[in-house]
């Protein structure tokens, strides 16, 4: 019996068992992106709020959220999506300035307003964006990142005792 013949044919059949165990992932992620969106999608349309872009999905299995409003940079105004809060199930704010597209939770829900609420936090949203992230810490003098590299070599050394035992060192 030829070997490479037989491991030829598992390998074949592994390796197609692999590629539809990852295409029925796809599509049961693809499914529930889709219900998800869906469920924005008509609990906006029940807040009488008309998004830019309703929610969506890539075709991959990921929620892409509403767009409810853009960036207007000379006023100093923030974009705002509409996505899903996955702690309440309901639909929750993004945020994102037009200098930095990166999308960042409001923690701010609209699932269960009145649909004035809703309205205004979206415009409180809009108007105030994310929280400013916090500045980037200053580097460090070449003298404490020197302590900070002796630090780190002393952990080491610990970390290497307490696992291997003293006489192993």
């Amino acid at each position: 019996m030829n070997t490479e013949t037989t491991t030829q044919s598992w390998l074949e059949l592994a390796k197609q068992e692999l590629a539809e165990d990852e295409a029925r992932l796809v599509a049961d992620n693809e499914k529930r992106a889709s219900e998800v969106a869906e469920h924005i999608n008509t609990r906006l349309v029940e807040l009488g709020i008309t998004p830019l872009h309703p929610a969506t999905t890539d075709g991959q299995g990921h929620l892409v959220p509403a767009i409810l409003v853009h960036a207007v940079p000379d006023e100093v105004l923030y974009e705002v999506h509409a996505a899903h809060d996955e702690e309440t199930d309901g639909v929750t704010l993004l945020s994102a300035a037009h200098d930095a597209p990166e999308l960042r939770d409001l923690n701010v829900l609209i699932s269960d307003c009145t649909p004035t609420e809703a309205r205004r936090r979206i415009l409180l949203a809009h108007r105030t964006g994310p929280a400013p992230l916090p500045p980037e810490p200053a580097p460090l003098s070449p003298d404490a990142a020197a302590i900070v590299a002796v630090l780190n070599d002393i952990h080491g050394t610990l970390q290497s005792m307490y696992s291997y035992g003293l006489g192993s060192l």
